[in-house]
Parts: structure tokens; C-alpha cells; sequence
């Protein structure tokens, strides 16, 4: 089966991006990067969003559907 274009697009822009080095990487640094955008198109617009706590052994799990 041949893969969705928009998917090997996809694919062909990570085996191009540099490799990322997470010893490294900054929280400070990795927000800057996600602001900066521009490696993907925007998304669909979202109609809603519900955050959810989960329990889990003793504890809550954030979750954001």
C-alpha cells in the first residue's frame, strides 16, 4: 500500500531536520522552538476542549482531549 503524500512529505522533513539533542535541550529552549513554528502548516480549528483528571494508582493524570 503507498503512503498518504502528505505523510511522506512528512517523513522526508524529519530525515532532514538535525537530530535533536535531549541531554541538552532547554525547557526555555524547547518552547522557543514551538514558537518559532513554521515546520507544519496550522492545524483544523479546534470546536472544544475538556480537561480531565484520570486516576491512577493513588494519584491524577492530567489529560486535555
Amino acid at each position: 500500500m503507498p503512503l498518504d503524500p502528505q505523510a511522506q512529505a512528512l517523513l522526508a522533513a524529519f530525515a532532514q531536520a538535525p537530530a535533536i539533542d535531549f541531554d541538552r535541550l532547554t525547557v526555555p529552549a524547547y518552547r522557543a522552538s514551538l514558537a518559532a513554528g513554521g515546520a507544519f502548516a496550522p492545524g483544523d480549528t479546534i470546536a472544544a476542549e475538556e480537561d480531565w483528571q484520570i486516576p491512577a494508582s493513588g494519584r491524577q493524570l492530567s489529560a486535555r482531549l
